[in-house]
């Protein structure tokens, strides 16, 4: 991306922001208006409809209320933020408009489910990708979660090709705001699987936001998320499942999605939507994770807090990002002894990524063909020529001796996997 451009936007934001923010101090008056009441006068009236009354309606109303009184936000981030989940609700509304012509949808089977169930920094997204290339797997990928206008098929449609030429320039256009490092750190492709939490923001759920914003209603809320609750927002996200995979021909292939640990994951209820499920976790140091998250929130907030920004900024956000990374592994600790379970060392995943994949495959009784090999082994070739994820740490303030304290358990339990 041209390096002219990029800095000629991230100018505009910073003008943009303080002449928001010079208004407001001046005359009280908010340039982007958070509040529920203006959000939904711009939703669709389907989507008004859809979502009335549901898990989805009440969570995007107390964040985005709560948002609306967060002094961090900026002008940028607030418009942001709301377009997101503007598009977020209609791509919902867009999903059971689907499902309610064609009913069938809902008994797509999906058999013996893979989820790769680890914290965040710990290799996830290249093990998701890399396991992707093998196309005997069904990996949602971006553009799927986040477009569901049109049902994905394989081969893909003109209408898919369009959506993803649309999904990229989005990204594109955003990617501008951002620095070379969080690109390098955490590309985002339109192609590229990802994370669940892109489907669970169609019910109002953001698990990692609580980390980045004082947003403590909203915190509250998804503390106070009930086994039931629970239930319902992983069948709504086992149904996008169901959508992605009913022109892919999902029942002849397996499901592999990706879980980023949080203190407000439910465990009991994911397997309880998906019995049959097997999870993989990848283990790394939680200290050097944990460093690694705090680099890549202070760039990914780069976006959205006001401008300038300081270390101390941030320090927050590592305070925050150490609380969820200790409870994340006390539930990990629970998983251990689950039969079918696979744990991996980060190390390995390193050192000897196809070696890994193949003892992986054994476990799932998956058969290694050479096809599948080539496939890895090209992808592995690309990533290291071209030094994929390699970027420069930013610095935060943190107090590491709470979190080795509070992860002594995680690491006596699975220390094998840590060395």
């Amino acid at each position: 991306m041209n390096a002219f451009f990029k800095h000629v936007f991230y100018l505009l934001k910073i003008i943009i922001d303080y002449l928001g923010s010079f208004l407001f101090k001046i005359t009280g008056y908010q340039l982007v208006n958070l509040t529920y009441e203006k959000f939904e006068k711009q939703l669709s009236s389907e989507c008004r409809k859809q979502i009335k009354d549901t898990i989805a309606e009440k969570a995007i109303k107390i964040l985005l209320n709560d948002l609306d009184n967060c002094p961090d936000l900026s002008i940028v981030g607030r418009f942001l933020f709301k377009e997101n989940y503007r598009q977020v609700m209609e791509n919902r509304c867009n999903l059971y408009r689907i499902v309610k012509k064609d009913q069938s949808i809902r008994q797509v089977a999906i058999k013996d489910p893979v989820a790769i169930l680890t914290l965040p920094r710990t290799g996830s997204t290249f093990f998701h990708c890399l396991l992707a290339q093998d196309k005997r797997w069904k990996v949602p990928e971006l553009w799927e979660m986040l477009n569901i206008t049109h049902l994905p098929e394989d081969p893909l449609t003109l209408q898919n090709r369009r959506t993803i030429a649309d999904t990229k320039k989005k990204f594109e256009m955003i990617l501008r705001l951002y620095s070379k490092n969080f690109e390098l750190a955490h590309p985002l492709k339109a192609t590229n699987p990802e994370d669940l939490l892109f489907i669970l923001s169609t019910q109002g759920i953001d698990m990692m936001l609580p980390i980045f914003f004082n947003v403590p209603n909203y915190e509250k809320f998804l503390q106070n998320l009930t086994y039931i609750d629970w239930l319902e927002i992983y069948n709504h996200v086992k149904l996008y499942f169901q959508a992605m995979g009913f022109k892919q021909n999902i029942e002849r292939r397996r499901l592999l999605f990706m879980v980023h640990l949080s203190k407000y994951c439910n465990l009991e209820a994911l397997k309880t939507v998906f019995p049959d499920c097997r999870f993989i976790t990848l283990h790394r140091d939680p200290v050097v994770t944990c460093q690694s998250w705090f680099s890549l929130m202070s760039f990914a907030t780069g976006v959205t807090y006001v401008f300038p920004q300081r270390h101390e900024d941030f320090h927050h956000l590592s305070n925050s990002a150490i609380e969820n990374c200790i409870q994340g592994c006390n539930k990990l600790v629970d998983t251990k002894g689950n039969c079918g379970h696979i744990h991996l060392p980060f190390s390995e995943l390193q050192l000897n990524p196809l070696k890994l994949i193949k003892e992986v495959y054994n476990q799932l009784e998956i058969e290694w063909t050479a096809d599948c090999e080539k496939a890895f082994h090209d992808f592995i070739k690309y990533q290291r020529d071209h030094r994929c994820g390699v970027h420069k740490y930013r610095y935060m303030k943190a107090d590491l001796s709470k979190l080795r304290i509070g992860i002594e358990n995680y690491i006596r339990v699975f220390n094998e996997y840590i060395k």
